[in-house]
């Protein structure tokens, strides 16, 4: 450093315009100076902010609110070991993130562009978390985008999303595994998304193993997917191969006090009873017509005043099964047993189907000698079935009375 400017005038003895005080103290100062060392001068103390070895100047965040916060995050990712696994995003950050998300589906438009950008993807990771909240809630987006036919052909073809539901199944939590099985329920309308289930994920047989433990909610939903599934005659031929029609009369034997499991139960077994081998399945289970009886029995609503609509939807069920029991000689005999009843519903004013399929399985009882010879006997109550001027009604009343009448 030049400190010419402090030396003395060659031609005066005092400083130029400086006192001698002011002198003697200026380089006093700058003596100091030059004695310090250089590690000295590197200690000079830089402002640290609570967050050592931390230098601001060459940050790339600016100093702001959270700008301590996110230097120390990003310290301590740095002195961690980097082989270690990567820490899971915190449950806020998951939860602003499906929020942005969930906010976007309100709007059905909006909807085709969350599947153009692959959002579908990203909601694939969030039904993983653990966050029981952020789970359902997922579950819930992914219900919503199911609802369009472009956002169920971007799940069905994420098989993450799929491995992700069905093992949401099961899950601790029950409105979890509520909301992943409506997911499913949904996908289960569409045949090519329920061929998918069907196929690759064997969503027939999970349904088999969770019916008989799971709660009402969730048991509908299972049912529902199974009446929608059995729909396709394949489906139909598996379901009997499992024994899904021994675990459903257990199941209904199980439920008989509540009338709308009763119904959901009634519907997937008429679909399976359709079937030869169904039928001959349904009569190797033990006391299958004794289970039957109580629920066409059921004399909780008297049908010809009035009926109300779940126990409307039971008789219709309940005789359509008796109606397909009773094609095989065995049903036609153990079917004697429901003549007095299938009368009643034949002539039920409330249910055109009630009154159908009870006259078809009268028919089909008549076809026994013993049938028709207690059949006979109410001869009288079946000329006067009203068929309220109904052809198919009054075609297979034609019928009845004709297979009555028969001699060999």
């Amino acid at each position: 450093m030049d400190y010419s400017f402090f030396k003395r005038n060659s031609s005066t003895s005092e400083p130029s315009g400086l006192p001698h005080e002011t002198y003697d103290r200026i380089m006093a100062n700058v003596g100091n100076m030059s004695e310090r060392s250089q590690p000295e001068q590197r200690q000079s103390p830089l402002p640290s902010f609570l967050v050592p070895h931390a230098v601001f100047t060459r940050m790339s965040e600016r100093v702001g609110k959270w700008a301590y916060t996110k230097i120390a995050r990003r310290k301590d990712s740095q002195t961690e070991d980097p082989e270690a696994k990567p820490k899971e995003p915190e449950p806020v950050q998951e939860r602003q993130k499906l929020s942005k998300i969930t906010d976007m589906l309100l709007d059905p438009k909006k909807i085709l562009v969350a599947v153009r950008l692959k959002l579908v993807d990203e909601l694939g990771t969030f039904l993983i978390s653990n966050d029981p909240f952020i789970r359902e809630k997922t579950a819930i987006a992914i219900s919503e985008i199911a609802r369009r036919p472009n956002g169920r052909q971007a799940i069905i073809r994420n098989p993450a999303i799929l491995n992700n539901l069905i093992n949401g199944l099961q899950d601790v939590v029950i409105d979890v595994r509520v909301q992943m099985a409506r997911v499913l329920e949904i996908l289960a309308h569409d045949y090519f998304s329920a061929k998918v289930l069907v196929e690759e994920h064997k969503f027939i047989d999970i349904i088999a193993q969770a019916i008989p433990r799971e709660q009402k909610e969730l048991l509908i939903l299972y049912l529902n997917s199974l009446e929608v599934l059995l729909l396709a005659h394949v489906n139909v031929c598996h379901a009997i191969e499992i024994d899904m029609i021994e675990t459903l009369l257990t199941l209904m034997n199980y439920h008989k006090k509540d009338k709308e499991v009763l119904a959901k139960i009634l519907s997937s077994l008429v679909l399976l009873c359709q079937d030869s081998l169904g039928t001959w399945k349904a009569f190797e289970v033990k006391n299958f017509l004794s289970i039957l009886t109580p629920v066409l029995n059921d004399d909780a609503v008297i049908l010809i005043i009035g009926i109300k609509i779940r126990d409307k939807e039971i008789h219709e069920k309940a005789a359509s099964l008796v109606a397909f029991a009773t094609v095989t000689n065995y049903g036609k005999l153990n079917g004697l047993i429901f003549i007095d009843r299938l009368l009643q519903l034949a002539n039920n004013g409330q249910s055109r189907e009630c009154r159908l399929m009870s006259i078809k399985a009268l028919t089909n009882i008549a076809e026994v000698p013993e049938g028709r010879e207690k059949l006979l006997g109410h001869l009288i109550f079946i000329e006067h079935i009203n068929t309220e001027k109904d052809r198919v009604l009054k075609k297979h009343k034609n019928i009845l009375l004709k297979v009555i009448h028969w001699h060999p």
